[in-house]
């Protein structure tokens, strides 16, 4: 890359291509959560990122650039282990410890990802991207908390430790 904005146009198309493999995955664990509360965290997300994946299609406009080749490597193994927990034979309740483990980490993959955006955005002075990314950056920190509010709150993670034990 020769420029800041080259470096920042590749971010963008990486969390492009991420938001739109973690809504198929989403999709995936929310039909292999067992909690109701699980359930209903992974599709209310699947609402939100619907939405980021609108707010970086605005971006993409507005800069006149083209998200095509958008992908995501580190959202593809993220990806193959939530795929692989969903289809795996746990206990419902290790199973579900799993599923919120796996999103939490596609969570903080595009925590750190927004943050940069964000930060790169108001260097490069595109205060409406900045606006949307700062936006979509705390839907995920919420979507984050919320998840560990599910795994402490409905005591899936103590309840799994002691099933398994």
């Amino acid at each position: 890359m020769k420029s800041f904005y080259e470096l920042f146009v590749n971010e963008l198309k990486d969390i492009y291509g991420t938001e739109n493999q973690y809504l198929t995955a989403l999709l995936k664990m929310s039909l292999a959560a067992n909690s109701r509360a699980l359930k209903e965290a992974f599709v209310q997300h699947v609402e939100e990122t619907r939405n980021h994946i609108k707010r970086l299609d605005q971006v993409f406009k507005e800069l006149q650039e083209n998200p095509a080749g958008s992908h995501s490597d580190a959202m593809e193994g993220l990806f193959k282990e939530a795929t692989d927990v969903a289809k795996a034979d746990y206990d419902v309740l290790v199973k579900d410890a799993a599923l919120i483990n796996c999103a939490q980490r596609n969570e903080h993959y595009q925590i750190a990802l927004y943050g940069i955006l964000k930060t790169f955005a108001k260097h490069l002075q595109l205060d409406n991207a900045a606006k949307l990314f700062a936006q979509t950056l705390q839907e995920e920190k919420n979507a984050d908390a919320a998840l560990t509010k599910i795994a402490e709150d409905y005591g899936i993670n103590e309840t799994a430790l002691r099933r398994s034990a």
